[in-house]
């Protein structure tokens, strides 16, 4: 059987069609979510390092074992950040940081979205990909919780329904992907997002999820 490499790559660009955001939407829909508590989260090892980003104004800490490489637009600042070890092969990553300005999505019915629908649409979004040999989707939220991260910022965590379809000889797989986590930073009218999640890689690595969570759990606004 043949791969799926179009299909697996941490930083898939996708396409997001007019006609799918009512679906969407219900699919999203915050009835999922649990309440909103302060998360118990165990504080990072003082060998974290921090990462900071001086145009967008917001940092999180990350083992010191990972190396970050940063994709930045010279004009827009940030726009993602993939992590692997630092004796990994050069593209082994396992963790992927996503940002969303929301400003850039200011048309209905995307500026009506809470900021949780806007995170996880973003992230199935994300998943959704083609290639030759079959396609990947997220078509279902399965779960979510709310919290309030260390930082006292709104954030999220959820899993994603996946289906692989491989087209020969006609196969397809089901799964839960997760946790995905997402914070809000809240910058005068138009929202930040930011989100954490394991690479598939990642994912095959059994790597912890409280990585994950602790990763979320700090982040903050910068000065």
């Amino acid at each position: 059987m043949n791969s799926l490499p179009s299909l697996r790559h941490p930083r898939m660009a996708w396409l997001f069609p007019a006609f799918s955001l009512a679906f969407l939407l219900s699919a999203a829909s915050p009835a999922e979510s649990g309440p909103a508590p302060q998360a118990e989260q165990a504080q990072p090892n003082s060998q974290w390092k921090t990462y900071h980003d001086p145009r967008v104004l917001f940092e999180f800490s990350y083992p010191d074992d990972l190396l970050l490489d940063a994709h930045v637009n010279p004009k827009l600042g940030f726009i993602f950040a993939l992590m692997k070890k630092l004796d990994s092969p050069k593209y082994d990553w396992l963790i992927d940081v996503d940002y969303q300005d929301r400003a850039n999505f200011n048309d209905p019915p995307f500026a009506a979205m809470s900021f949780e629908q806007f995170a996880v649409i973003r992230a199935r979004a994300g998943c959704d990909a083609d290639g030759p040999d079959g396609s990947v989707s997220c078509p279902e939220l399965v779960r979510s919780a709310r919290f309030t991260n260390r930082a006292g910022l709104e954030a999220v965590e959820f899993y994603l329904k996946q289906v692989e379809e491989r087209y020969d000889p006609p196969h397809t797989t089901q799964s839960v992907i997760g946790p995905i986590y997402s914070v809000r930073l809240p910058a005068g009218k138009f929202d930040k997002v930011l989100t954490f999640k394991f690479t598939e890689r990642g994912q095959d690595a059994h790597l912890s999820n409280e990585l994950l969570k602790q990763m979320a759990a700090s982040a903050r606004l910068a000065r």
